[in-house]
């Protein structure tokens, strides 16, 4: 572009006051320094260090460094002046400048040499990233935050650009350090279309200056809003200025929703001239799709648990019932095969819930250190015969992977879960993978952004080869009870305890899917620091049975009745208290106790984590067992089950109280 008036080549003349105005629109701070000082700074700098130009130019650039970096900082200036590269904004470099009242803040500096006649100029554009930072903190904690918006004030800017005058060779110094803005910036005559394109609006959008000059911004990027581009003319002339979201097209059709500014301007021929300044918002909108993706996920699992809780109660005390009255029944009686009917349709119910509370995260996992490889192929010829010999299953194993820390039995469920939601997928046939890698995740944007702590994990990804899903599909997969499957098919609850179960584990789930293409859910779950993987016990249909005193403390009437009822019939001593301060007269009263057996959550006065952290001061060598159907104070329970006590969870069978009872009270205590 010709920026001389004495130019005759017949190419668009761009007034001397055009690129002031640009450089003094520039959304960066600017300044230009000569032998260490400031000669020229543009009014966001003015803003962002608090200073007013005159009492910037003249003074050393360490004016605007913290203290702590002032001695240093001559150095690193002499050595780039010794060797002046271009330094393009985002280097990674941590730097933090200083204003004018002594407080800090963090930024981001790209530098350009210029070279007028012998003189050595820097020009330095500055952008304060305090925001930034903030944002990416708050995604980290609570899965979000917002860039804050470019500010300017324009009514400043047309006074500077009347007020003031620059020759030629500044103007051209001044177009060079537009360049180095990392944001699109374009100025168009509302008659003769794009007069000045930077850039970074070439590299973001695909168009050279060459092609852009004299063509309409906006029929040129095919630029959307929703109110129409006539209303925002019509606010330009109005008001002269304009601010707000627009989408705009790449040239190879990308779309990229910007967050635009506009000021309008009349340069000294009388010409209309529009500059806009435009900020890629794609990462932020992203940003704050996930973070109410992840509320939403939060509060449906905050629902969910609470219903599983009340729902496990009722499941105890029929489950309950239903195997006592098995006990009087003539076996193989018409009653008999009623109750037995009745006992699983309630162990279906039991299993729903437990998947809700695993997508609540209210489930207490079992975790141990597992080696992956291992139970991924011991699960490969049960997934064979589940999933029928249409289906090929492929193993994509990482030989020596570290372990695993997680639940076995969950973790199997949430294979199982994905192999046959995989093989649904696959009606006429397909493949399945399995693979399974390591990786260490680092704290970068990216992954902060999606999630994603830093940390080591092992990493299983479910492939399939089947119908795949559409992006409003994949979007809703994880909730509970959303299924695409014919009614009677699908309960809805697989992805979503697959969801919880990782999230719970300290992980975190992926899906990616195409229509026509597969689905691949991939799960991150936390490497273990031990060495050696844990065995799982072998399971056992016997009832241990024993003659101890155990303390029962249940809040819900009925379960304690029934519970007392099984204990009973197992040969136990029982005393059972509706609340903790009943129990703990109880105790006092009855020396033989052997375990105290309360359920985690009670209605009235203390909680059982609270009411057996009194009982063990009273009585040490007291062994407690935990029951519940929803852990609320999950770190209160933890503490304890990390010492000696046990948890069982309801609803449960009368074997595996009679199991869990036993163990509890067989425990060393100590």
């Amino acid at each position: 572009m010709k920026i001389s008036p004495e130019d005759t080549s017949g190419a668009p003349y761009f007034p001397a006051d055009t690129y002031l105005a640009l450089f003094h629109s520039a959304p960066d701070a600017v300044l230009v320094i000569e032998s260490g000082k400031i000669i020229a700074v543009n009014p966001q700098a003015e803003r962002l260090f608090g200073y007013p130009a005159h009492e910037l130019i003249g003074n050393a650039i360490e004016t605007l460094v913290p203290e702590r970096f002032q001695g240093a900082h001559p150095r690193h200036r002499a050595a780039y002046v010794a060797d002046p590269l271009p330094r393009p904004m985002g280097s990674g470099l941590e730097l933090r400048g200083r204003h004018k009242n002594g407080s800090e803040f963090p930024v981001e500096i790209s530098l350009s040499p210029l070279h007028h006649h012998e003189r050595t100029l820097v020009s330095a554009a500055v952008r304060d990233v305090t925001d930034q930072k903030r944002a990416q903190d708050e995604l980290r904690k609570a899965r979000d935050g917002l860039e804050d918006r470019v500010r300017e004030r324009t009514s400043e800017l047309a006074a500077e650009i009347e007020e003031r005058e620059r020759s030629s060779e500044q103007l051209r110094r001044q177009a060079e350090m537009l360049s180095l803005v990392s944001e699109p910036i374009f100025a168009w005559h509302l008659e003769r279309g794009i007069v000045f394109w930077n850039k970074a609006a070439s590299d973001t959008y695909g168009h050279t200056e060459e092609e852009v000059i004299g063509r309409s911004p906006h029929e040129l990027l095919a630029t959307f809003h929703p109110e129409g581009m006539l209303s925002i003319r019509e606010t330009l002339l109005k008001r002269g200025q304009w601010a707000g979201e627009l989408v705009h097209t790449t040239r190879d059709r990308r779309t990229i929703p910007v967050e635009s500014r506009m000021t309008l301007l009349t340069d000294p021929h009388g010409e209309r001239l529009v500059i806009e300044s435009c900020r890629d918002i794609s990462g932020r909108q992203a940003a704050e799709e996930r973070l109410r993706q992840s509320q939403k996920m939060e509060a449906v699992g905050q629902l969910t648990g609470g219903i599983a809780h009340d729902f496990n109660n009722l499941l105890t005390i029929i489950l309950a019932n239903l195997q006592l009255l098995d006990d009087e029944l003539a076996p193989g009686s018409s009653s008999q095969q009623l109750a037995t009917s009745a006992t699983r349709a309630a162990v279906r119910g039991a299993e729903l819930t437990r998947k809700l509370l695993v997508f609540a995260r209210r489930q207490r996992l079992e975790t141990q250190s597992l080696d992956v490889n291992e139970l991924v192929s011991n699960m490969t010829t049960m997934l064979a015969r589940t999933l029928g010999e249409h289906i090929r299953i492929d193993e994509v194993l990482t030989s020596n992977l570290p372990l695993v820390l997680a639940d076995a039995g969950q973790l199997e469920t949430a294979l199982l879960n994905l192999a046959v939601n995989a093989r649904d997928a696959m009606p006429h046939g397909g493949q399945l993978t399995i693979e399974t890698s390591a990786v260490t995740i680092t704290a970068t944007a990216d992954t902060l952004d999606g999630g994603v702590e830093p940390g080591s994990y092992i990493v299983i990804a479910v492939s399939d080869s089947g119908v795949g899903m559409s992006a409003e599909v994949a979007a809703k997969a994880f909730e509970p009870f959303f299924t695409t499957k014919d009614a009677g098919k699908g309960t809805g609850l697989g992805l979503s305890m697959v969801y919880g179960f990782v999230k719970q584990s300290g992980g975190y789930v992926s899906l990616q899917s195409e229509l026509g293409h597969g689905t691949t859910v991939t799960l991150f779950l936390p490497q273990s620091t031990r060495v050696q993987a844990r065995k799982l016990g072998s399971a056992t249909d016997e009832e241990p049975r024993g003659s101890e005193t155990i303390l029962l403390v249940e809040d819900d009437e009925q379960v304690r009745r029934v519970t007392r009822t099984m204990l009973r019939g197992l040969g136990y001593q029982v005393v059972a208290a509706a609340d903790a301060k009943m129990a703990l007269q109880l105790l006092d009263a009855n020396p033989q106790v052997k375990l105290l057996l309360t359920d985690v959550v009670l209605a009235d006065g203390p909680s059982g984590p609270e009411l057996a952290g009194e009982a063990r001061q009273r009585r040490p060598d007291l062994k407690v067992l935990f029951v519940s159907g929803y852990v609320r104070d999950v770190a209160a329970i933890n503490e304890q089950l990390q010492e000696d006590a046990h948890f069982l969870a309801k609803p449960f069978r009368k074997a595996e109280l009679a199991e869990k009872v036993r163990l509890a009270l067989d425990a060393l205590v100590g």
